[in-house]
């Protein structure tokens, strides 16, 4: 009835007047109340994306983890919304944030990846698609230094069949890849080890015009 709906009212004002002020933990006690109590309510709507930006605006792994399950919720229950394009958008973000060393495994990375490609197939010309193309580079900068991080791993080892295979998948899968040098050089250091020397002296020269000095180690 009328009551109901000021009290829905109400509680939406309340939770945005704390999120205003930056009382994130207290916005999002009056928001999940109104979210779970009201889920049919046209005030779900934005107490739902409300409570994913008070996650996300909070410092943690734990906040950003919880922000990016709210985002997602709120893209699966409401993919008609006009701000549905802004919570896929802040899913890649929040994954891209997540991001662990090159060295680590970098499953966040390829999540956000995921997002913003995801977020460009349906929303090409959306106010986010500037980003997310950016995004994009980041992802496969990082997807890439992976890769390099891993080869290094296996050559330093010995294990050179294992060090070549994941070069090799870099330079396929990363042409763009920002130190792209650096793996050349590694590609001729590893094909030397295995004893082929000719292959090894095309990717020095190849290092060499893409700046790597020879005495690189």
């Amino acid at each position: 009835g009328v009551c109901g709906t000021l009290g829905v009212d109400m509680r939406i004002a309340a939770g945005v007047r704390r999120f205003e002020a930056e009382e994130y933990a207290k916005a999002r006690l009056y928001l999940k109340f109104l979210y779970e109590n009201f889920p049919n309510s046209p005030q779900a709507v934005e107490a739902l994306l409300k409570m994913a930006d008070a996650y996300a605006l909070e410092i943690g792994i734990d906040n950003k983890m919880e922000a990016r399950q709210r985002f997602a919720d709120f893209y699966s229950r409401f993919p008609q919304s006009p701000q549905a394009g802004y919570a896929l958008y802040m899913q890649g973000k929040l994954s891209l944030a997540m991001k662990a060393h090159p060295d680590k495994d970098p499953a966040n990375v390829v999540q956000a990846q995921t997002h913003f490609s995801r977020y460009l197939q349906i929303f090409p010309d959306g106010p986010y698609a500037e980003a997310a193309r950016d995004a994009i580079r980041a992802c496969k900068d990082h997807l890439a230094a992976h890769e390099y991080s891993v080869a290094e791993f296996y050559f330093r080892r010995g294990a050179y069949r294992a060090s070549l295979a994941r070069l090799e998948f870099l330079l396929r899968g990363f042409p763009d890849y920002g130190k792209i040098g650096e793996a050349y050089h590694l590609l001729a250091r590893t094909y030397q080890a295995l004893g082929d020397e000719a292959t090894a002296a095309e990717y020095f020269r190849m290092a060499s015009e893409a700046g790597i000095k020879p005495d690189k180690s």
